[in-house]
């Protein structure tokens, strides 16, 4: 999974939840020489995941040797909290998508878990959605 930036030559290698909405906005100012914002966001009507969508094909593959490599490792913990605030707290994973939610309700686990509950059930919320 990659996403490229062809006017500085590199490709990016996001890991979920380790900055890689802040990255994207960064490429994108560095190929535009303009801040992502929302004006933008509403103009085009996408959001920066559309502009630089992480590219699940070997396209990169081709650039490889001419380009810079760029890959965030943020601290498990740091991120782990993270994935819970962003993703069960926030946007609340669980009960915006309807199938995910079926899923939870089939599980008997809470659609808002605490944060002692989703430690505690972690692997079980894992496996019912690639976006934890």
């Amino acid at each position: 999974m990659t996403a490229l930036c062809h006017r500085h030559k590199f490709v990016y290698f996001p890991i979920p939840e380790n900055a890689s909405s802040s990255i994207k906005r960064v490429m994108y100012q560095l190929e535009t020489d303009r801040v992502w914002d929302q004006k933008d966001r509403n103009l085009l009507g996408v959001n920066i995941h559309a502009i630089y969508p992480t590219l699940t094909d070997y396209v990169w593959e081709r650039y490889f040797d001419t380009y810079t490599s760029l890959v965030i490792v943020r601290e498990p913990i740091s991120r782990f909290l993270a994935a819970y605030g962003n993703r069960v707290i926030h946007a609340k994973t669980s009960q915006m998508n309807d199938s995910i939610a079926l899923k939870v309700k089939r599980a008997r686990l809470s659609p808002t878990p605490d944060l002692d509950e989703f430690i505690a059930k972690f692997k079980r919320y894992k496996r019912l959605s690639n976006e934890i």
